[in-house]
């Protein structure tokens, strides 16, 4: 059976004198693979073109608002920051996949938090979960969420002995998925 370049049609010759070039699973004269790879590169630069204008405007957005938090009065800053606190303290926080009444926009990726230290009481953990509810919700509304589902906590003992003495170690590891909620 006859091998033919993929892009031309033209009959390729196999074996020792083969004139054939295989790129992604396809077989190519010579001619018609040194333009896939001159399109391959171009292909690159342009998607390297694309990625420098994107980290451009996203330089030039982060010093607009830098200038726009030095240019802002203290009342405006201390405005800011309660808008912020309220809109952290309002990202809704579930074990389930969805919350009931509200459908998901947009998925915004996966978050995990971690808590490590010696609890050697209830309260330590309690208080450590507060400290993990508390950086989900942050990181969500830094993403631009406003719930986190699907949150899953892991909690990890070991026990290192010292002279002697055991002490436990622990900790506690949640994740759950930033979504933007309808």
């Amino acid at each position: 059976m006859a091998t033919t370049c993929e892009r031309c049609g033209k009959t390729l010759r196999t074996g020792f004198l083969s004139d054939a070039v295989e790129c992604n699973g396809k077989m190519y004269c010579e001619d018609c693979f040194a333009q896939v790879i001159e399109e391959i590169k171009a292909e690159q630069n342009k998607q390297r073109e694309e990625e420098a204008k994107q980290k451009q405007a996203e330089e030039a957005a982060k010093q607009a608002e830098e200038l726009r938090r030095k240019n802002m009065t203290w009342q405006e800053r201390e405005q800011e920051e309660k808008n912020r606190a309220q809109g952290i303290e309002n990202v809704l926080l579930t074990t389930t996949n969805n919350l009931e009444g509200h459908t998901i926009e947009t998925y915004l990726g996966i978050r995990s938090v971690s808590v490590g230290t010696n609890f050697d009481n209830a309260k330590a953990i309690l208080n450590a979960e507060a400290q993990i509810y508390a950086s989900l919700k942050q990181f969500a509304f830094d993403a631009g969420g406003n719930a986190v589902i699907g949150v899953q906590f892991q909690y990890f003992s070991s026990y290192e002995k010292e002279i002697s003495v055991v002490s436990p170690s622990h900790m506690i590891v949640a994740h759950g998925t930033i979504v933007r909620m309808k």
